[in-house]
C-alpha cells in the first residue's frame, strides 16, 4: 500500500483480516469496498489541511464562514479523489481553482512532499475504512466479538499495573472473583 501510494492493492488482505478479527464476510465485503468510495477520510483531512496550509503560509486570514464553505466543498471534491493515485493533489488543484479567496500557486508550496502525503491518505483512508467494517459487523451482530477481542490481544482478566507499590482490585467475571495480592515495595 506504501509502495503504490493507494489502498486498494491492500483490499483483498484487509478483508482477509476482517475475517480473521471475527467479522462476517458478508458484511465487511459490503462496508470495506465502499468506503473505498463514499469513506475517504484521508483525502478530506489531506484537502482542508492543505488549503488552510496555504491560506497561512499566503497570509490570507480566512473567517469562520470561509473556513465551513471549505471544509464542506473538500468533503464532497474528496469524492473525487477515489481510486487513482495522487488523484488528491489534483482535486487540491481543482478544488483551489473555483475558490477565490485562496491562490492556486499555493500548491507549489506541496508539491515536493505530496508522495508522502499521498502514502498518508492512502493509510488514513484504509484504516478508517477497517474501523468502519469492524463497527457495523458490531452494531449489525456480524462480530464474533471473543475472536475480535483475542486477535486484538485483549486479555480476559485484568492485570495489576507492574511496579507499583499497593495493586488491589476485585472483578466479577463470569462468577469467579479474582483478586491480587497486596504487594509492598519495600
Amino acid at each position: 500500500m506504501l509502495g503504490t501510494s493507494s489502498s486498494e492493492p491492500a483490499l483483498p488482505g484487509a478483508l482477509r483480516k476482517l475475517e480473521q478479527l471475527g467479522c462476517r464476510k458478508g458484511v465487511s465485503g459490503l462496508v470495506l469496498p465502499m468506503g473505498y468510495s463514499f469513506n475517504l477520510d484521508g483525502s478530506a483531512i489531506y484537502l482542508t489541511l492543505a488549503s488552510i496550509f496555504i491560506a497561512q503560509a499566503c497570509d490570507i486570514h480566512l473567517s469562520w464562514g470561509q473556513i465551513a464553505a471549505m471544509l464542506g466543498l473538500m468533503l464532497l471534491t474528496s469524492k473525487v479523489a477515489a481510486g487513482v493515485t495522487g488523484s488528491g493533489f489534483v482535486a487540491l488543484v481543482a478544488t483551489l481553482s473555483v475558490m477565490p479567496d485562496l491562490p492556486v500557486t499555493g500548491v507549489a508550496l506541496l508539491v515536493g512532499i505530496d508522495r508522502f502525503m499521498s502514502e498518508a491518505r492512502a493509510l488514513t483512508s484504509m484504516i478508517s475504512n477497517c474501523i468502519a467494517a469492524i463497527t457495523v459487523s458490531l452494531w449489525e451482530n456480524a462480530c464474533d466479538r471473543e475472536v475480535l477481542a483475542r486477535e486484538l490481544g485483549q486479555s480476559s482478566a485484568p492485570e495489576p499495573a507492574a511496579g507499583s507499590k499497593i495493586a488491589a482490585a476485585v472483578v466479577e467475571r463470569e462468577g469467579k472473583s479474582w483478586m491480587p495480592t497486596t504487594q509492598s515495595a519495600a
